[in-house]
């Protein structure tokens, strides 16, 4: 079943047909612009500027259904308030099976969205004849008023998007100081206990020697002494790096969480967390000594 179309769908066909893509606009596109005595308003007029039609108003009428249309033709003289002011007047619909058996005003013209090998021109169902429109002046304020305010629109949205630029860097610049502490917090995390790592190598680095020697009568009395420090050194120091890889192991995992969303204000709170969790971690590492063996 083919979708459906909207009116809003028909307003993005006439734009495209009237408007190219990457070129500078041929005229002024107005949308539900009301007619001078504002009690109607017209679902497109489009103002040319080229020097072949500029001065002209091409005047559109909206219609998605057959209903709409019936309604529309049972008083066809409601569209005379803008097309009294046009050269010429549309009445834009999806489908001309629309308009089957229906008797169309004769200087309305009627047009489809793009078929076949086209992509922007609109078909032309009933070719819309010149008209002598009445004096446009009335009709050219009301445009001249869209346009001027369309310009405080663009104007308002450029300093609100100004706005959000400055607030943006500004939590740029928090995100960024978290990260800076957070790696600084990482780097005094091994600092702080790189000195059990170097610990373990050296035990197993003397347990080793030891292993490797074939005359172990010559140990001293204090020996055995030495290497229940030794042991107990170790346990306690294998202990405390195993606790200490799956601190760096979360973290890390915390940190690339930290990082995952776009949301500047998501990043710089899991970053603050991150540098908070990492700071409680070096406030409560203890520097575990060797045993007292004197």
């Amino acid at each position: 079943m083919a979708e459906r179309v909207t009116a809003k769908d028909l307003l993005e066909h006439l734009r495209n047909f009237y408007i190219a893509p990457s070129r500078p606009e041929p005229g002024y596109f107005c949308p539900e612009l009301p007619d001078p005595t504002d009690k109607r308003r017209a679902d497109l007029i489009w103002v040319p500027t080229t020097w072949q039609e500029r001065g002209q108003l091409i005047g559109h009428e909206i219609k998605v259904s057959r209903a709409d249309v019936v309604a529309e033709l049972a008083d066809p003289t409601k569209a005379d308030a803008w097309a009294r002011y046009c050269d010429r007047w549309w009445l834009v619909i999806p489908d001309a099976a629309l308009i089957d058996g229906l008797n169309i005003p004769e200087h309305w013209g009627v047009m489809t969205p793009p078929s076949g090998r086209k992509r922007r021109a609109m078909t032309v169902v009933k070719d819309a004849p010149p008209l002598n429109p009445a004096d446009k002046a009335l009709a050219l304020a009301n445009v001249i008023n869209r346009l001027h305010n369309a310009g405080d629109d663009v104007h308002a949205r450029i300093r609100q998007l100004e706005e959000q630029v400055v607030v943006a860097n500004r939590r740029a610049e928090v995100a960024d100081t978290e990260l800076t502490r957070v790696n600084e917090l990482l780097r005094g995390t091994e600092a702080g206990n790189r000195w059990e790592l170097e610990r373990v190598n050296a035990i197993l680095d003397a347990i080793r020697e030891v292993s490797r020697s074939r005359d172990r009568s010559q140990w001293s009395p204090h020996e055995p002494l030495v290497i229940a420090a030794a042991a107990l050194d170790y346990g306690l120091v294998r202990q405390r790096t195993q606790m200490l890889l799956h601190r760096v192991d979360d973290r890390i995992r915390t940190f690339d969480r930290a990082l995952a969303p776009t949301n500047v204000d998501d990043i710089t709170k899991g970053l603050t967390g991150l540098s908070r969790r990492l700071q409680k971690d070096l406030d409560e590492s203890v520097d575990p000594r060797p045993h007292d063996i004197g």
